[in-house]
């Protein structure tokens, strides 16, 4: 994960007095494979999170596809947060 995003996440779990649970922070959002892959992986956790925080607006999108493949609804079963503001992380109504 970017060191200052990291950062930032580290921080809001902390005000909070939240965990930082190592287990949860998986790279490979820089390659579309293997953030797929690691999303499938997440996707079959059987203690699998509520919400996702990505590195990336790609990789936002590939966990979409990954989670719509393993069966799960967004953000029914689980939400995805993305950063980067490309054009395919827009929700248009």
């Amino acid at each position: 994960m970017n060191g200052s995003r990291h950062a930032a996440y580290h921080s809001f779990l902390q005000a909070r007095g939240l965990p930082l649970r190592d287990d949860l922070v998986i790279g490979g959002a820089e390659a579309r494979k293997a953030a797929f892959a690691n999303v499938t992986a997440l996707a079959a956790r059987m203690d699998r999170p509520t919400a996702l925080f990505v590195e990336s607006d790609l990789a936002a999108v590939t966990a979409l596809h990954a989670f719509e493949e393993a069966g799960l609804s967004v953000p029914g079963d689980i939400a995805v947060i993305g950063c980067g503001n490309i054009d395919e992380g827009v929700i248009r109504h």
